[in-house]
C-alpha cells in the first residue's frame, strides 16, 4: 500500500482542529497529545515543527522563502522518501500542518506518489479578524482580507500546474454548524472509520476565535 501524504493548509481556519481530528482518527500527524477545550487553542498547536521528523524539510522551506535556493539539496528526495516510508501508522496515512510547505509541493509530487492537500476555508473577514487578533505584526483588518484572497488565488495556481494531487476542501464554520458531518467528510474521502470521539473536543466557544 502507497503512504498517503497530507499537508493541511489555511491559517486562522481551524487547522489545528482538522489536524487534532485526524489524530483522533488515528491518523499519523504529530503535535501536542492534548486539547484544553475550555481556552483558547495557543499559537503553535499541532504545528509542524513540533514533529522533529520534519526539520530537514522546514529547513527548507525556509531557505527557500529566503530566496537562498531555488531547488532541493541533493538528498532531499531520498530523506522525505525514507521518511514517508517510516510514517504512516495504522492506515498508511501520515502528515503535517503548514501552510509554508506549498512551497516545496513540486519537490513532493516529484519524490512521492500519493499527496493529499486539506484546505481549511473560513468567512474570509472572520479570517482576517482572527489573524489581526492574533498576531502582534498585523493590525489591519482589509489589508489580511487581501492577503487572504491572494493566498487563495495562489492555492488555485497551484492546482492548476498540478492538477493530479488530491485536494479536501473543508470549512470552518461547518465544523461548529453541522460537526458530525464535516468530520464524515474527512473520514469518507480518507476512508477510515468514524469515531464520535472527534467531534467531542470541538468547543462551539471557539467559533469566534
Amino acid at each position: 500500500m502507497n503512504k498517503t501524504l497530507v499537508i493541511i493548509v489555511g491559517g486562522r481556519s481551524g487547522t489545528s482542529m482538522v489536524a487534532k481530528i485526524l489524530q483522533i482518527l488515528e491518523v499519523d500527524i504529530k503535535g501536542e497529545d492534548t486539547v484544553k477545550s475550555d481556552v483558547k487553542i495557543v499559537p503553535g498547536y499541532m504545528e509542524a515543527h513540533k514533529d522533529s521528523d520534519l526539520d530537514f524539510l522546514l529547513a527548507s522551506v525556509k531557505k527557500l522563502q529566503k530566496k537562498e535556493i531555488d531547488y532541493p539539496s541533493s538528498d532531499f528526495e531520498e530523506k522525505i522518501k525514507k521518511l514517508s516510508e517510516s510514517r504512516g501508522g495504522k492506515w498508511g496515512i501520515w502528515g503535517w500542518k503548514s501552510t509554508s510547505s506549498l512551497d516545496i509541493l513540486p519537490w513532493l509530487v516529484e519524490a512521492l506518489e500519493n499527496i493529499c492537500i486539506i484546505i481549511c476555508y473560513r468567512n474570509i473577514k472572520a479570517q482576517a479578524k482572527s489573524v489581526v487578533d492574533w498576531a502582534d505584526s498585523v493590525k489591519d483588518v482589509e489589508k489580511q482580507k487581501e492577503r487572504s484572497k491572494i493566498f487563495r488565488n495562489r492555492i488555485e495556481e497551484i492546482f492548476k500546474k498540478y492538477p493530479t494531487v488530491s485536494r479536501l476542501n473543508l470549512s470552518f464554520e461547518n465544523f461548529f454548524n453541522d460537526t458530525e458531518n464535516e468530520v464524515r467528510k474527512i473520514c469518507q474521502f480518507f476512508n477510515l472509520p468514524y469515531k464520535e470521539e472527534a467531534t467531542k473536543f470541538i468547543n462551539p466557544k471557539l467559533k469566534h476565535y
